[in-house]
């Protein structure tokens, strides 16, 4: 009793300071020009005030703050960034006696002000509301409203082998017993800042999932106690580096395991989900999106998810472009459908499709009636099916043992929108087709690794590993503060050491930080561990080439991580520094030459400010262009990429890439590729390569995104945003490549636009979709290119 009483007086201080941060701290003249810049009354700024983040000074501008607070009592923890529920001030009860409740929201919000993550160790944390994980908003320094992207909240569990933390519902909870008024147990939402334009007659807790950043549920768990049947285990409806990971929900005694979903530069991997109604439901939720809408960003990308034993459905789908789900396993006891796809608005055309891939559906009681039921075109590949009749209506599946579906594409036409035409069809060798292409052999059954293959260990690294080495203790000694000359230190641990943990900070380089074939580089999280530079550059600024502040090994064996890290690169520099250089930045974030078992998770590659947005510039300081590739991956590079993202407005030469795929033999994989805003030729490229496959791309541009040359065996699987072509051109460009396969091609666009217009700091105008095309493919010099209203379900190459 004394222990709640001492927590509640801490809560009860803690609130008292935090909501009236913005009343306290904002000048008379920031006030003024936050009104100004955001076209706020002073009513809407009083209202959005208690939700907004003071802005970060340094060491990088509206980045992280590296002061470690004194509140909490897990100082070990604290100076690497991060936050123990389980100690002072917080003490959350790990051993599922007491209700934790209060304790976990308050560490949640106390972690996310801190710019730190919050820690669960193993254990039972018994709960009995809602925990929400509320991403709040921050300043620019020219008063402009923005997304707290370094504010968001990060929760962590064991990695101890048979040790999991979990967060257990009690039974019969308050407000959790009725499925017609469903109630989410872990929910990650956030504020907006007026949905991008100066909307603000719902207030700042109205969610805008589309500026949810860097949220995470990673190596935690979620079990429903009985009596909550209208319970939903978790919802995080985000975008840009959100993720779930490594997370197993019980639903055995709830009604939805996940609803909603991330995309956008968010993705979902390694998640089970046991019992329930539906499994995973990417339909929304209010207030954010109604309940018969969707409830996913574009493109959610989801790799080794199992789903069983759910009494109504495995999956409801309803996401915004395509849901790519790789790696799936799905148990039933019903006789289906399993999977249920629904058909979004008619301004909608290409939402609610599915790619579904290297996966496993079993019947296990009677015989299944079928697996699909479909209002939209979907896509499989290698997806074995046990006891089932029908694979989807008009396609047969063996109802005694297992098929094999080796491919098929099933197109369904979208309904008509005013005058508006759209088709989903399928391409093969030139030939157009609205029939299903049907590729299915009976008796087969999947190989052992089928979905495993898509998937990290259970031995994966992380900053709890006893093996891991501090890069900031002796004899290391790196600083982390973002102006020390870390170089020297990064480079003597890698070298001493297999795995190398780098905590919160800013480790500046001056020269490129070489990996060894094995080495594991990693993080506390991806936003808050970085490795940069600035000005003076050292040896990264000689010489006549860009380079990478960090190189791999060139090896086919490797087994290089890099996870939860950051690789920033800034643009500003002093004006002599930038002349000297012809305007072109003189490094690039990552040369990635190693292959084998090579994964690289949650990575934080981005082209940041050092002195973020302020009113004025800096004396002396101008910007470079881009020239280089963020990211080149050449050589023997190929792996696992998961959820890799980076946006953003930069000046850049036409030739520039975010990511450059050159000369490598694979394979090599992305489980969710997001590159967008670049003005270039194309936001990626893939040259003189084979063996690439892309799970579920997401870009928002007026260029195009990709441009594949003089390659071969190459797979996109789903794409979706709101981005336009150039007019003439197309989202793909496809140059003298062979086996070329792309599916789910499911752009968002307005129909109703009829005219290009402009938009602030971009070279090319928005063009209605009927100025370009999905795809043009270019051999021998003859050009082909798809129909503006056309996305189709496949493509393959005409070779």
């Amino acid at each position: 009793m004394k222990a709640r009483l001492n927590f509640l007086v801490f809560l009860s201080a803690t609130l008292w300071a935090v909501p009236f941060w913005g009343q306290e701290t904002l000048s008379p003249e920031m006030h003024q020009r936050v009104q100004k810049k955001n076209n706020m009354t002073p009513m809407q700024l009083a209202d959005y005030l208690p939700y907004i983040h003071p802005r970060v000074e340094d060491p990088v501008a509206e980045g992280v703050s590296l002061d470690v607070p004194l509140e909490v009592a897990n100082r070990p923890l604290a100076e690497i960034g991060v936050v123990d529920v389980t100690a002072a001030p917080f003490n959350a009860d790990c051993s599922g006696v007491n209700d934790t409740t209060l304790a976990i929201r308050e560490a949640v919000d106390f972690a996310r002000d801190h710019q730190m993550v919050l820690f669960f160790p193993p254990g039972t944390y018994r709960i009995s509301d809602t925990i929400e994980c509320r991403q709040k908003l921050t300043l620019r320094g020219n008063g402009r409203l923005t997304s707290a992207a370094n504010f968001p909240c990060v929760l962590v569990g064991s990695t101890r082998p048979g040790k999991r933390s979990v967060l257990l519902l009690e039974p019969h909870s308050p407000g959790f017993d009725d499925p017609e008024h469903r109630k989410i147990v872990v929910h990650f939402t956030n504020c907006n800042y007026g949905f991008d334009k100066s909307d603000y007659q719902y207030g700042p807790l109205h969610p805008q999932a589309n500026i949810s950043y860097n949220q995470m549920l990673k190596d935690i768990d979620i079990v429903v106690g009985k009596g909550n049947a209208g319970a939903i285990g978790l919802r995080m409806q985000a975008a840009e580096g959100s993720s779930v990971q490594n997370v197993t929900i019980d639903a055995t005694h709830g009604h939805t395991g996940m609803l909603g979903a991330a995309g956008s530069g968010g993705s979902h991997h390694n998640l089970t989900i046991r019992g329930g109604r539906i499994g995973i439901d990417t339909r929304g939720f209010p207030p954010e999106g109604r309940v018969d809408g969707s409830g996913t960003q574009p493109t959610p990308t989801m790799a080794g998810v199992t789903l069983l034993d759910q009494t109504v459905a495995a999956l409801v789908n309803k996401s915004r472009g395509p849901l790519i789900g790789v790696g799936w396993r799905i148990r039933t006891q019903t006789t289906g459908p399993v999977i249920r796809l629904e058909r979004d608005f008619p301004s909608s055309p290409y939402n609610g499709g599915l790619a579904l891939i290297d996966s496993i559906v079993q019947f296990t009681g009677a015989a299944g009636e079928v697996v699909c039921a479909t209002d939209k075109s979907f896509y499989m590949r290698s997806v074995y099916v046990d006891r089932s009749k029908r694979v989807v209506d008009g396609i047969a599946a063996d109802a005694n043992g297992w098929t094999l579906v080796e491919e098929l594409a099933y197109p369904t036409q979208p309904p008509r929108f005013k005058d508006h035409t759209f088709h989903e069809s399928v391409y093969l060798h030139g030939e157009r087709s609205e029939q299903p292409s049907v590729h299915i052999q009976p008796g087969t059954e999947p190989p052992h690794d089928l979905t495993s293959r898509h998937i990290w260990s259970n031995s994966f690294p992380s900053f709890q590993d006893p093996r891991a080495v501090n890069a900031k203790s002796t004899p290391y000694n790196a600083a982390g503060d973002g102006m020390s000359d870390d170089t020297a230190a990064l480079q003597h641990a890698i070298d001493e050491n297999e795995i190398v943990f780098l905590p919160k900070g800013y480790y500046r380089v001056t020269d490129t930080i070489r990996l060894r074939p094995s080495t594991k580089l990693i993080g506390v999280a991806g936003h808050l561990s970085n490795i940069m530079t600035r000005a003076p550059f050292g040896k990264l600024g000689e010489g006549g080439r860009p380079k990478p502040l960090v190189e791999t090994a060139d090896t086919v064996d490797a087994d290089t991580i890099i996870a939860h890290l950051g690789i920033l690169l800034a643009d500003e520099a002093p004006g002599e520094c930038v002349k000297r250089h012809n305007e072109n930045l003189p490094y690039y974030a990552l040369s990635w030459r190693c292959g084998g078992s090579s994964i690289v998770r949650s990575p934080h590659i981005a082209r940041t400010h050092l002195y973020g947005y302020p009113l004025r510039q800096p004396d002396g300081i101008e910007k470079f262009r881009y020239s280089a590739p963020t990211v080149r991956i050449s050589g023997h590079g190929g792996g696992k990429w998961y959820n890799f993202f980076i946006h953003g407005l930069a000046k850049e030469t036409d030739d520039y890439r975010h990511i450059l795929v050159e000369n490598t033999q694979g394979p090599l994989a992305f489980y969710h590729l997001h590159a967008q805003h670049a003005d270039s030729y194309a936001q990626c490229e893939i040259r003189n390569s084979e063996n690439v496959n892309i799970f579920g791309v997401k870009s928002e541009y007026q260029t195009r995104f990709l441009k594949v040359k003089d390659s071969n065996q190459i797979g996109i699987f789903g794409h979706g945003g709101n981005a336009t072509a150039l007019r003439g051109s197309a989202h793909y460009v496809f140059i003298d490549s062979d086996n070329v396969t792309l599916t789910n091609m499911s752009d968002q666009f307005d129909p109703r636009l009829d005219a290009p217009f402009s938009i602030p700091y971009k070279s090319h105008p928005v063009e209605p979709y009927s100025a370009y095309g999905p795809l043009i493919e270019i051999r021998e010099g003859k050009v082909t290119s798809l129909p503006s209203n056309e996305d189709p379900v496949l493509w393959r190459s005409t070779e």
